[in-house]
């Protein structure tokens, strides 16, 4: 997948899970995303896109601590909510999967 295909999912899949929260982005090269989801003053969601090594990292961070995300540093795996320092294995979730499941996520949090 290429950075800019990443990005226009992750993009489309805010508009319908985060409606009206920005999304903001920071491309590099051409093939590097990282991008933020503000949340609230203290919740935001962090995503991040490296196509030359198809790295990709999701996480949910509430008050400065990463509560529930999944990457594919070492296959795909899922650090769940009630342990984030856990490594379930999943399978290889969409751009739009991985929203979906940082959305629930963030939704055990107040955002006020």
């Amino acid at each position: 997948m290429k950075a800019s295909e990443w990005l226009h999912a992750v993009e489309t899949a805010c508009g319908l899970l985060f409606p009206g929260k920005p999304l903001r982005q920071e491309v590099t090269r051409g093939t590097r995303v990282k991008a933020r989801i503000e949340i609230g003053p203290d919740i935001f969601v962090d995503l991040f896109f490296r196509e030359e090594t198809e790295r990709i990292d999701y996480a949910l961070i509430v008050r400065g601590q990463r509560r529930y995300g999944m990457d594919n540093l070492g296959g795909w795996h899922e650090h769940p909510l009630d342990n984030p320092d856990l490594h379930i294995p999943i399978a290889v979730p969409s751009p739009e999967e991985a929203l979906h499941r940082l959305h629930a996520a963030a939704s055990h949090f107040p955002a006020d």
